[in-house]
């Protein structure tokens, strides 16, 4: 389900239990959205300035590089909403908070608190979309994709020669299966496409996963053009369905994965799993700030069903960011 974030959202505490924020303000588990479409982000550019100032000097000065005004807004919309997640997460001030990022690009919040805890969050932005996921009882990564052609002038089966190693035969064999429109076969591709970039992510290696040595096998409605919802129908629809994974062959138990339909042409995903699993550089970054493991780190194997349920996803807007005293201040400029 969705809700729309307010000052009193719920959050599932660290005792996997609904709690209003002014009673447990440390959230662990969020799944956040927003939009930044043209017509919905109506932000200025001296308000645009003053969300770039809150961020440390290195992301605003690559943010200010940026030509592209929507690459801008993407960017801006993702930082704001990491500090505001590990805000919450901490239960302390976001402009009290660091972050860094491992060699596989994955956000570190530098905190003690956070390493000692196995908090960690990640951000994907594509088209008119900023996503969120964080969590504390596993790894977390998360990914918006496109569902529809890359180019117009492509057609599927061109496409899909170009991309023939990205899939196993098994998923080539779903995505075949999922219609015979090159626009549901196009939509089945990206979605186990955001499934593995989400794995990917969570783990910690970003690009460096060839695609190829993970398979993915999902229920067919998963993978279904007709289950996607537009707009109207409601921003956040989940799409139920039981997703496994494997790796080189070998099956990954303990990760949970998520799709989440935003509007007639994206699609969310999300994968947690055992702290365990990351690679090598996540924990040498982790152990930096807190040599002792995790208290609730979860082994490798460990059921996926054995952990909390996903949280609602709630869609933000940059005032729900940020503490009251910016949101005063963002809303003063003009």
């Amino acid at each position: 389900h969705q809700t729309k974030l307010t000052t009193t959202m719920v959050c599932h505490d660290n005792n996997n239990n609904n709690r209003m924020k002014s009673e447990a303000p440390k959230c662990s588990s969020l799944r956040w959205i927003a939009n930044v479409s043209e017509d919905t982000w109506k932000t200025t550019s001296e308000q645009l300035k003053m969300l770039t100032d809150l961020l440390p000097a290195n992301e605003s000065e690559r943010i200010s590089r940026m030509r592209k005004a929507g690459d801008s807004r993407r960017a801006t919309m993702g930082r704001v909403m990491l500090r505001a997640a590990a805000s919450q997460g901490l239960g302390k001030a976001a402009s009290e908070i660091e972050f860094s990022r491992t060699k596989g690009g994955k956000p570190m919040i530098q905190e003690a608190e956070a390493a000692e805890r196995g908090l960690n969050a990640n951000v994907s932005h594509h088209g008119d979309w900023v996503v969120l996921g964080m969590e504390e009882e596993g790894l977390v990564g998360v990914d918006v994709s496109s569902t529809t052609a890359p180019r117009a002038n492509l057609t599927a089966e061109a496409y899909f020669s170009r991309m023939k190693d990205q899939l196993t035969a098994r998923e080539w064999a779903a995505v075949r299966g999922a219609g015979a429109s090159e626009e549901e076969q196009y939509h089945a591709f990206f979605v186990l496409w955001a499934l593995k970039e989400a794995y990917s992510k969570a783990v910690g290696v970003g690009v460096c996963l060839p695609f190829s040595r993970l398979e993915l096998s999902a229920p067919a409605r998963v993978l279904c053009k007709a289950q996607q919802r537009n707009a109207a129908g409601g921003a956040g629809q989940r799409v139920e369905g039981e997703i496994r994974a494997t790796l080189d062959g070998v099956a990954q138990s303990g990760w949970r994965f998520e799709v989440y339909s935003l509007d007639a042409a994206h699609v969310m995903a999300a994968a947690v799993g055992p702290h365990a699993d990351a690679v090598p550089s996540w924990h040498a970054a982790r152990a930096a700030l807190a040599p002792a493991p995790p208290a609730r780190i979860l082994p490798t194997g460990t059921p996926a069903n054995s952990k909390p349920p996903a949280p609602g996803l709630a869609r933000v807007e940059v005032c729900d960011l940020l503490s009251p005293e910016e949101a005063a201040a963002f809303r003063s400029c003009h």
